[in-house]
């Protein structure tokens, strides 16, 4: 690209016909850190100059998750009250582990959201769909359809067929499949499927021993049904696992998350109770956003080419946003170029929002470099 522009006459579009100019600062601010495009590279200036319609551009440092998923539905909502569309107003993440809390804060405020994340994807896939199902047994020892979904995952050789002959079985006997495999009539099947429904079996005893301890929390559970099953392990030893063990990633952290919450609303919860409340919160179903109506939440990279008249950007530490991975290699570049792009998506008000201790991250996280390089003040402290 440099070379190209060597060779020819060089036509800076610098002009900006979208953002006002304080939004515009923070981003020349950043950009000119870089070194790439340093010699053509001319400022951003705002075509318009600053009216009443100016909203302003705004650095709020949270000191949680939970306290920065507040406000920033607060906000939304008092933007919504004044009679701004929803479409007119985006909140942007640099990382997936940001969405959680997002959306289900949004849900309780009863706030229509329209995720282009790829959340969605982690929601409906299969390291979660089966961590639910597992739960679900272990709470309601005769749900035989969460049961038939975890009978084999992770595989244990108990494949479709397999688990026909047990269904049929079952029935001859006028039992549940639950009850059949808690008999003596295995001993009837084939060796293998015998050894595989021993396997199910002790998985199944398992799971209902755990649920007599009421002082395990969800986390101790999750990390036992991984062991007893042996899931992870799968897992781990599968050839194209990266998406997958993400999923569990993220699926431990939020767990962590609930397990905090829990703790500080009751204090004598049962066990039962825990995982119930879990469940039912995994399981919400959400409102079918066919028509992509409501405020629009997507990632800073899919927001390129868009523009919105409010825009909140979430996760400005070190860290998140630049990312851990291009900080250790040291590639700060690209992450500015997107952080220049983020910024110039808002046409009249920016919000960069900042948290000490976020879901999902360990330890107090500091804010990023941009920031810095922006001299971009803390203009709201949300504790």
């Amino acid at each position: 690209m440099i070379n190209h522009a060597n060779e020819g006459d060089v036509v800076n579009l610098h002009i900006n016909y979208r953002s006002y100019q304080p939004i515009l600062d923070v981003a020349n601010n950043i950009i000119k850190n870089n070194n790439t495009g340093r010699d053509f590279r001319r400022p951003l200036i705002a075509a318009k100059a600053i009216d009443q319609d100016f909203e302003g551009v705004h650095r709020v440092r949270s000191s949680s998750t939970a306290t920065e998923t507040t406000f920033l539905v607060e906000s939304v909502q008092k933007l919504l009250n004044r009679g701004i569309m929803p479409n007119n107003i985006a909140v942007l993440v640099r990382d997936r582990r940001l969405v959680a809390p997002i959306k289900k804060a949004f849900h309780q405020a009863n706030v229509t959201l329209n995720d282009q994340t790829k959340f969605a994807d982690f929601m409906s896939s299969d390291v979660v769909k089966d961590m639910l199902n597992y739960l679900q047994v272990m709470v309601n020892p005769k749900d035989s359809f969460a049961f038939l979904n975890i009978i084999n995952r992770p595989k244990r050789g108990i494949g479709i067929k397999s688990t026909e002959k047990l269904l049929n079985n079952a029935r001859e006997e006028d039992m549940s499949v639950i009850e059949y495999l808690l008999s003596d009539h295995i001993y009837d099947l084939s060796p293998a499927l015998q050894k595989n429904s021993q396997d199910v079996r002790r998985i199944y005893q398992e799971l209902q021993r755990i649920a007599q301890d009421d002082n395990r929390t969800l986390t101790d559970v999750v990390n036992l049904i991984y062991q007893i099953s042996e899931y992870e392990q799968w897992i781990n030893d599968k050839k194209d696992n990266k998406t997958d063990k993400e999923n569990i990633r993220l699926l431990k952290d939020m767990v962590k998350e609930f397990d905090t919450r829990y703790e500080q609303d009751y204090a004598r919860g049962t066990l039962y109770d825990r995982v119930l409340d879990f469940t039912d919160e995994m399981s919400i179903k959400e409102t079918a956003n066919i028509e992509n109506v409501g405020v629009l939440l997507t990632t800073e990279h899919s927001s390129k080419g868009l523009e919105w008249d409010y825009v909140f950007v979430i996760g400005m530490e070190q860290g998140t946003f630049p990312s851990q991975m291009a900080l250790q290699e040291g590639n700060l570049e690209d992450e500015r170029n997107l952080a220049y792009v983020t910024v110039t998506r808002a046409r009249k008000m920016l919000v960069i929002c900042e948290a000490m201790y976020r879901q999902g991250f360990e330890g107090k996280l500091e804010p990023s470099q941009f920031m810095r390089e922006a001299y971009l003040n803390v203009t709201y402290e949300n504790y």
